[in-house]
């Protein structure tokens, strides 16, 4: 009986230590996808806005809603982007945001990202 006891406690713990792993992975893979689609978002917009000038002359609640449906288009996980603009300048080539992301783990909790970026496009001089 005594082992019985034992190994039913032994499993359960077995099973608790799983998810906690399981979840602290989920949550880098998570962010690790959150940071690499904002660099990669961020530096085409950049590059895009130095030739088109529609991206140049959009007001900073059209970049805002841009970005979000890019990065719901990118990161196909079920969660809820925000973007936060701290500076957008086209004339000085200068983009700087912060995205989060709010999702459900397993156990119903909701978990909150945040991944910050600034992206300056540089001009190459003529000598």
């Amino acid at each position: 009986m005594k082992q019985t006891i034992l190994m039913l406690s032994g499993s359960v713990i077995a099973v608790l230590v799983f998810c906690i792993l399981f979840s602290l992975q989920q949550r880098e893979i998570r962010q690790t996808k959150l940071d690499n689609a904002r660099t990669e978002i961020m530096k085409e917009y950049m590059d895009s806005a130095f030739w088109n000038f529609e991206f140049k002359n959009q007001t900073d609640e059209e970049f805002v809603s841009y970005f979000e449906a890019a990065i719901k288009e990118r990161i196909s996980e079920e969660g809820e982007f925000h973007v936060f603009l701290y500076a957008r300048d086209m004339a000085e080539g200068i983009l700087s945001l912060k995205v989060t992301e709010e999702y459900s783990h397993l156990n119903g909790q909701t978990g909150k990202l945040e991944s910050m970026g600034v992206v300056v496009l540089e001009e190459e001089e003529d000598i």
